[in-house]
This record gives structure tokens, C-alpha cells and sequence, in this order.
């Protein structure tokens, strides 16, 4: 779980969390991995004030097209637990932070919104 500190913050960090606790506890397995196939309209505010409630932290949001086609999810014996009716490529708006602006090492996704399988 500590590697997930690494690149994930706030609810992001959360999300992981609770996904890794899940999927441990039902015995499950992923397999492949999601894969960007582009990155369009960033929206970027830069905006940094920890004083304010709630803060204003830096943040680039961004329109994210993700192959999952490659990811599987195998219960104990090696089924898949993913629909088949999932979109093989999906539109995810992502957010990145930056708490410790203007330091350049310190950007982490903070949230990640799966817009309900939209596709790209």
C-alpha cells in the first residue's frame, strides 16, 4: 500500500486503497494492464493558498482516453469477474496535485473519475 503513496493523493489515494482491500479480500487477481491512448483538453489552476478553506492547491484536470482492453480481474479460479459488456477503451477525467508547489517532484493524482464508462 505504501507504493500507492507514491503516485496517488487525497481521494485517489483512497480509491486505491479501497480497490487493493476489496479485491485481496475477494481473492482476486488482476491480470494486463490499462494502457493511455491520449491525453486532451488539460485544464490547468495553479492557484495555491493551504490557509484557505479548503485549500487551493495547484491542479491540472485532464481528459484521458485508457485501453483496458488488456486488464482482467480472475477469481481464485483464474474466471473473469469483468462484464463482458465493458467498453474496451474509456474516457477518465484525471486530476494531478501538487501540495508542495512549486516543487516539480511532487505532482500525484488526486482523483480519477471513470464517468460512468463513457468511451473514447
Amino acid at each position: 500500500m505504501d507504493d500507492f503513496k507514491g503516485v496517488a493523493i487525497s481521494s485517489a489515494l483512497v480509491d486505491l486503497e479501497n480497490r487493493f482491500s476489496v479485491f485481496t479480500g475477494q481473492m482476486l487477481t488482476q491480470t494486463g494492464a490499462a494502457k493511455v491512448e491520449s491525453i486532451e483538453n488539460p485544464r490547468v489552476a495553479l492557484q495555491f493558498d493551504l490557509e484557505k478553506s479548503p485549500p487551493d492547491v495547484p491542479t491540472v484536470q485532464l481528459d484521458v482516453c485508457v485501453d483496458v482492453s488488456k486488464i482482467n480481474m480472475v477469481n481464485e479460479a483464474g474466471e473473469s469477474q469483468i462484464p463482458a459488456t465493458r467498453a474496451p477503451r474509456q474516457l477518465w477525467l484525471i486530476g494531478v496535485s501538487n501540495y508542495e508547489y512549486p516543487s516539480p517532484d511532487d505532482w500525484r493524482v488526486s482523483f480519477t473519475d471513470t464517468q460512468g464508462g463513457k468511451t473514447c
